[in-house]
């Protein structure tokens, strides 16, 4: 007997032990009845520390209590599965929110003796926050393929509709459940959907974001393809379409809007050009018929001027760019003219360029040209009297966002006392108004070894 008691006591010790130092919580309970045999509460028998953990109730206000006074509730918790447990003996899962912690409690309960039983309980509120969570997300994301204005579409390893935004019935004519889970072939037109599996391939075997405007019916959409993948599975392809017809269509409107504007500006540069040729010609006979040498000279510098517009818009004309010209082109084409029209009185002046490659718009390119024709014809009419030979040289280029042409020639130079000539001749006084309309920073003084005149003009590139 002695030896039975001890083995009794012992597996009462490991029972303890082991209730204990259980990690999921244990309670122990005997069902309570009325006189009619009803189920009314329980007796709450034992519990061990990891229930009060998970419920928030001491094992001493548990113990020895009923449910509904442990819990403090009319209803005692849990009542009904109790019921149903010891009466069937089949064990029962069930969520439960137990007072005063209400945290989110999964039970198992099972029958351990007549009207006797125990139950697990283990604490799942992290586990159902986070599919909670996890279901509001899906939830937002049904909403937006629901509600998207773009369509949004997703395709499995096969390139099969996977998941369509709700508007891809409207493009394609026909109730949502009827484009999942098909293939390109059987939702698009053939050729279009060869090219969209074609690219879909191609985007998942390079796994990078592809751009693609694509025409359906009388509809153009531009689309964003882009691969997704997933360690241990296959590739998914998704993407959005927008639909870009307004935009195409407002585009081309303003190419033709363009083109046709552009037309009619070249037809007015080349009717301008005409003007400044016919104004030329007439200066030229009024020149040739005047026996005054005074006037002959004025009206040689004025077709010079005309001259030198006339060769811009030739340019114009002659690229089919009606807003820009290239400077240097058109310095080059002025230059040439200028020593042609004075190849009788300065026939052994040389006249060197060099020019960077600029582009600039007419409007500036037209003073910019006058202002080479003055100061050039200056120097061919008046730098080398009396000489057979002389040179005049321009340099044109860019530093930052200015442009700096300078002039010089090695002629006899300025005046005695060093002064810069006074602007009081028509040509010299446009070289001033000229400067002031370009908002150019303006230098002039004696050329290279004090030799002849030099002028240094720096003025922005781009009018502000």
């Amino acid at each position: 007997m002695a030896g039975r008691d001890s083995a009794a006591d012992a597996g009462e010790n490991l029972y303890s032990g082991l209730f204990a130092a259980m990690g999921e919580g244990m309670v122990l309970c005997e069902l309570v009845r009325d006189p009619a045999g009803r189920p009314i509460d329980y007796l709450i028998l034992d519990a061990n520390p990891a229930f009060s953990e998970r419920t928030g109730v001491p094992r001493e206000k548990a113990a020895g209590k009923t449910g509904g006074e442990a819990f403090g509730a009319a209803e005692p918790p849990c009542l009904d599965a109790f019921a149903r447990v010891a009466a069937t003996g089949l064990p029962e899962r069930f969520a439960a929110r137990l007072p005063p912690l209400a945290r989110h409690l999964e039970i198992q309960a099972f029958r351990c003796a007549p009207e006797r039983v125990a139950a697990l309980v283990r604490d799942v509120t992290d586990r159902d926050r986070e599919a909670e969570e996890h279901a509001a997300t899906l939830r937002l994301f049904d909403l937006l393929l629901e509600h998207s204005p773009i369509y949004v579409f997703f395709k499995d390893e096969e390139l099969r509709s996977l998941r369509l935004s709700r508007n891809f019935e409207g493009m394609l004519g026909r109730p949502l459940g009827e484009l999942l889970g098909k293939s390109m072939l059987e939702l698009f037109p053939r050729e279009l959907a060869e090219k969209m599996t074609a690219d879909d391939r191609a985007i998942i075997e390079r796994g990078k974001v592809t751009k693609f405007e694509e025409t359906l019916g009388e509809r153009t959409y531009e689309t964003v393809k882009f691969p997704i993948f997933e360690a241990g599975k296959p590739p998914l392809l998704a993407g959005f379409t927008i639909d870009v017809t307004e935009r195409v269509e407002a585009k081309r409107r303003l190419a033709e809007a363009l083109k046709e504007k552009q037309a009619l500006l070249k037809e007015l540069q080349h009717r301008v050009k005409n003007s400044f040729a016919l104004i030329s010609g007439i200066v030229g006979l009024e020149e040739g018929r005047t026996e005054d040498p005074g006037l002959r000279g004025t009206l040689a510098d004025l077709g010079n001027r005309i001259n030198s517009l006339g060769a811009l818009y030739d340019i114009l004309y002659a690229t089919g760019d009606p807003g820009s010209i290239r400077l240097d082109e058109y310095l080059q084409g002025l230059c040439k003219a200028l020593l042609d029209s004075y190849s009788g009185t300065a026939a052994g002046v040389r006249l060197g360029l060099r020019a960077a490659e600029l582009r600039i718009d007419v409007k500036r390119a037209v003073p910019i040209g006058l202002l080479v024709n003055e100061i050039v014809t200056n120097a061919l009419k008046h730098a080398f009297p009396g000489r057979g030979e002389g040179r005049v040289e321009i340099e044109l280029s860019a530093v930052g966002d200015k442009v700096v042409l300078a002039l010089r020639d090695d002629g006899v130079g300025l005046p005695p006392g060093g002064q810069a000539p006074r602007p009081e001749g028509l040509g010299l006084g446009l070289i001033g108004m000229i400067a002031q309309q370009l908002r150019a920073e303006t230098e002039s003084g004696p050329g290279p070894a004090g030799r002849g005149l030099a002028y240094r003009f720096a003025f922005p590139l781009a009018e502000s």
